[in-house]
């Protein structure tokens, strides 16, 4: 019968490991999303995962920057991404190590001053300010040992990385025009 730790088969895990090192190639992966506008502040976005499977996530924001609040913001899906790379990186490198979690969670806040994002102030990033984290592990191991857990998850995740470290990001756009002489109401 296979080792599981954390509900994870510790076997076929090491399998893993081993052929991504063996094969640094199969280590690279592209990750794929296309999203659309779907009129006023609402956006649907198809998430191509690297084995082939689909998901769709819906994006909108609140009554107070005209959407419907139908779906989280955009900015509010980076802390699910970032909540939820953590936490299962607690349960993956605990079981690495041997250490039965009972329970992981975390808590994300996050500040953002809209007069960046809306173009009131060039002072003002758009983006977050600031982010505060608070995570609470209840495990079978030393307090010692869960403190090296999570000093080694947050140098190994891939969303805290980009976060705090940024991307390079290159655009492109293409552009299809339709009449030119439009007509506003004001």
């Amino acid at each position: 019968m296979a080792r599981t730790v954390n509900d994870l088969d510790m076997e076929t895990w090491s399998e893993i490991i081993d052929d991504k090192r063996s094969n640094p190639d199969r280590a690279r992966v592209m990750l794929r999303s296309h999203t659309e506008w779907l009129g006023r502040a609402k956006s649907r976005t198809s998430i191509s995962t690297s084995y082939g499977k689909v998901f769709t996530v819906d994006g909108d924001e609140p009554p107070s920057l005209l959407g419907e609040g139908l779906a989280p913001k955009a900015v509010e899906y980076l802390l699910h991404a970032l909540g939820a790379c953590l936490v299962v990186g607690i349960a993956y490198n605990a079981a690495a190590r041997g250490i039965d979690v009972q329970h992981a969670e975390i808590d994300l806040e996050g500040d953002i001053d809209l007069q960046g994002f809306l173009g009131i102030s060039s002072e003002v990033r758009p983006g977050y300010q600031a982010m505060r984290l608070k995570c609470r592990v209840e495990a079978r191991a030393s307090e010692e040992e869960i403190k090296d857990l999570w000093t080694y998850v947050q140098r190994t995740s891939p969303v805290l990385d980009a976060m705090s470290k940024g991307v390079p990001i290159s655009t492109s756009l293409e552009v299809k025009t339709r009449d030119a002489n439009r007509s506003y109401m004001a």
